[in-house]
């Protein structure tokens, strides 16, 4: 195993980091020319607020700004699927790290949320890991620290970790009080999809199977450009957000037939469509969906799965 380092972290001005930001095209509000001013400072930070208050932008601005090379960036579900498979090929933690981070000094994360007890203790080692290389870690979140592991009958083991992230990384909030994904003009991406309610047409029925890992799924159109698929055949299987990832970059382009209004829903899938929809936007994935449910009426009260209020805001730029 190669030795731990200590790497050289790079650096950025507040004022840098905001100029990166205007030139992507919006201009930063109090809050967020606060988060700048974070990010320049040299230790780990922790960005939280509600869903659609320029975090992930915020994120993607600052390693934009960092000299190439020097940051990697994940979104959390992706690194841990990535990080696992390294494990596995390289026989451990420590030298799977140094495969994945190469020779970067920075590691971010996008839309950290944890609520799987493996994931909370992997979570706690990660960071001390990170920690003894010096490396930088900086962290997106609907969650504050205090929120993960919601799970009542897992959310006491976590409080040490829960602690030792308050202890290591700079808290930094930001809450305009606006959705700026609602403001969206449907350029690209997930962006370009459509809410469509009623459905257009009677049901879908499944003609074809495809296949993601070990398992077969039933839908109504697939090729590398699309994929028709069903709520039930999609959210009602024990699919995670590894599958998902696989599936999303296997078709191009998405549509989710037959969504019912997740109060509905059985729990599980509920909680499904949340990581699908976090999948299919972090992709990027021009994804349509029906509904016999309006989407300003979508998921609004009752009994939600964890991460509905992002779900909703990332819905939200759909035409």
């Amino acid at each position: 195993m190669r030795s731990l380092r200590r790497r050289q972290r790079p650096t950025v001005t507040a004022d840098a980091l905001i100029a990166v930001v205007e030139r992507s095209g919006f201009s930063p509000d109090p809050a967020q020319r606060a988060a700048c001013a974070a990010l320049a400072e040299d230790r780990n930070t922790y960005l939280v607020g509600p869903a659609g208050r320029g975090k992930t932008a915020l994120l993607d601005a600052y390693v934009a700004s960092l000299p190439a090379g020097t940051a990697v960036r994940a979104h959390w579900h992706e690194f841990i699927r990535d990080l696992h498979v390294l494990i596995g090929a390289h026989g451990g933690l420590d030298p799977a790290l140094e495969a994945f981070l190469g020779s970067a000094a920075v590691l971010c994360f996008d839309e950290l949320h944890v609520d799987d007890p493996a994931d909370g203790i992997f979570l706690r080692e990660l960071i001390e890991r990170v920690g003894t290389r010096g490396i930088r870690l900086v962290v997106t979140s609907n969650d504050t620290p205090d929120a993960l592991m919601p799970n009542p009958l897992f959310h006491e083991t976590f409080l040490p970790t829960i602690e030792f992230i308050k202890h290591t990384c700079s808290v930094v909030e930001l809450d305009s009080g606006i959705d700026y994904r609602s403001l969206s003009t449907h350029r690209i991406g997930f962006d370009t999809g459509r809410w469509l309610c009623p459905p257009p047409g009677p049901p879908h029925r499944p003609t074809r199977t495809v296949t993601v890992g070990s398992r077969s799924l039933p839908a109504w159109a697939a090729d590398d450009n699309h994929l028709g698929v069903g709520f039930d055949d999609i959210c009602g299987r024990p699919l995670g957000a590894t599958d998902y990832l696989a599936l999303a970059r296997s078709h191009r382009t998405w549509t989710i037939s037959d969504v019912p209004d997740l109060t509905e829903a059985d729990r599980e899938a509920a909680q499904r469509f949340v990581h699908l929809v976090d999948v299919l936007y972090d992709q990027a994935v021009p994804t349509t969906i029906t509904s016999t449910v309006p989407r300003e009426r979508f998921a609004r009260a009752g009994r939600l799965p964890t991460g509905a209020a992002r779900m909703r805001s990332r819905l939200s730029t759909l035409r």
